[in-house]
């Protein structure tokens, strides 16, 4: 069975949204999407902290996850499981240290890393479900080097 997911990332310094197409498999699930998250970090200029900026991850991404808990009738799942991404960084987008000497990072550059998640999903109708999720995607050519773990809340349809 296919389905298609919509999901909301939130914490204190970034948030986000993602949606996705997959396919359950006899152990779990699988699928691929896109997501936007938009972040916040601090500007450190000669060991002080100078202020925050702005920086978006644009990325495809690809999962798998294995069902370690499920009901008999599948109403509630919990699964872990692991990701890939690629896409673009984009630091400071609306340009508010533009032309500033002391923001040591501008521009695109191109973002991959993999994602450990956790998710738990509970169907409320027939083909629909609720998911909540945790995950830490970890960024291997990001510039800003910080790791942003996200809670999600989001909803599927089977169809």
């Amino acid at each position: 069975m296919s389905f298609i997911g919509l999901e909301g990332r939130y914490n204190f310094t970034s948030f986000g949204a993602s949606l996705e197409y997959g396919q359950f498999t006899r152990h779990g699930s699988w699928s691929a999407g896109l997501s936007w998250n938009n972040n916040i970090a601090d500007v450190v200029y000669s060991g002080k902290s100078i202020g925050n900026f702005d920086y978006a991850h644009a990325v495809a991404e690809g999962e798998y996850r294995f069902r370690f808990i499920s009901t008999r009738s599948r109403v509630f799942n919990a699964y872990v499981g692991m990701g890939l991404f690629l896409g673009v960084e984009w630091i400071d987008p609306r340009g508010a240290w533009k032309g500033n000497p002391e923001m040591p990072y501008s521009g695109v550059s191109f973002l991959y890393g993999v994602q450990p998640c956790v998710d738990l999903e509970v169907f409320v109708l027939p083909r629909m479900a609720l998911e909540l999720g945790f995950g830490v995607p970890v960024n291997f050519s990001s510039r800003i080097r910080k790791v942003n773990y996200y809670p999600s809340l989001g909803v599927m349809y089977e169809f």
